[in-house]
């Protein structure tokens, strides 16, 4: 199952839609391609997320905040996601696997990863791994391309 814990940077606005839905890749790209983008280190996390100053009357803040409570201010979500990465495809610069492989079906794209080699019948890869030391230089990224 390869499954692991992952955290997901995100903003107020996002947040109840994500907590009723779910996290959809439909909705979020970057520059590994249209998908859920986590990482296993909250300080990645942490460039996602924007800062609410205050207290809102929507159901998010009805929830966490009842009437009789106070909004903290400068409050950032982060969400801690129980993941499952099966077999990642692992790459160092986003074009290649780590072992110089295909990593996408249709690089122009970026929505479907390369098949795993000797599969039969193919399989794709079920998830992207980009390790620090190429495309990105402090954060292991970790990208889903389907719920």
């Amino acid at each position: 199952l390869n499954e692991s814990m992952a955290f997901h940077g995100t903003s107020a606005s996002a947040l109840s839609s994500i907590l009723i839905s779910g996290l959809n890749e439909r909705v979020s790209s970057g520059s590994f391609g249209e998908g859920t983008y986590l990482a296993d280190d909250a300080g990645k996390c942490d460039q996602y997320c924007e800062v609410e100053q205050g207290k809102a009357h929507c159901a998010l803040h009805n929830a966490l905040y009842p009437e009789d409570t106070d909004h903290p201010g400068n409050v950032c979500y982060l969400l801690v996601c129980q993941i499952i990465l099966g077999l990642p495809a692992v790459t160092l610069d986003g074009k290649r696997t780590r072992d110089d492989g295909e990593l996408w079906l249709n690089a122009a794209c970026k929505r479907e990863l390369a098949v795993i080699p000797g599969t039969d019948p193919p399989i794709s890869y079920h998830a992207l791994v980009v390790e620090p030391g190429g495309a990105v230089s402090r954060y292991r990224e970790i990208v889903s391309f389907h719920s």
